[in-house]
């Protein structure tokens, strides 16, 4: 699990999103990463929320460990899990590769794409 407790996005028309975070295997850190994006459109204002990127196989975690920066989108799909008032993960996401959870103050958000965002080893 690659977990982010805090990502805080910001930006007025051009907005980014900036955190560092654990890989946690087997209930140790193994690893620290950075998480970056960059994006457009009618945006203005700030937000913090915390991130979960959770391996489901193996392979894909493998794939994440071995790369030297890692794009959700390019180098591997992310399913971003959208969850309601339920908390209910769909069949279909549960068989993803890589499920991605985005939480805020106000709860878990839906319909949310973190495809393009970077992921870098940091030497800590």
């Amino acid at each position: 699990m690659l977990v982010f407790p805090k990502v805080v996005s910001a930006g007025f028309v051009v907005g980014a999103s900036y955190g560092q975070g654990a890989l946690r295997k087997d209930g140790k850190t193994t690893a620290y990463y950075s998480i970056g994006s960059a994006s457009g459109g009618l945006l203005a204002g700030a937000q913090s929320k915390a991130m979960y990127l959770l391996f489901m196989t193996p392979d894909s975690m493998r794939k994440f460990e071995s790369s030297a920066g890692w794009t959700a989108g390019v180098d591997a799909s992310v399913v971003v899990a959208e969850l309601g008032a339920d908390a209910q993960v769909t069949t279909k996401t549960a068989q993803a590769p890589i499920i991605g959870f985005v939480r805020t103050r106000a709860g878990f958000m839906a319909n949310l794409s973190i495809d393009g965002t970077k992921f870098n080893r940091l030497d800590l």
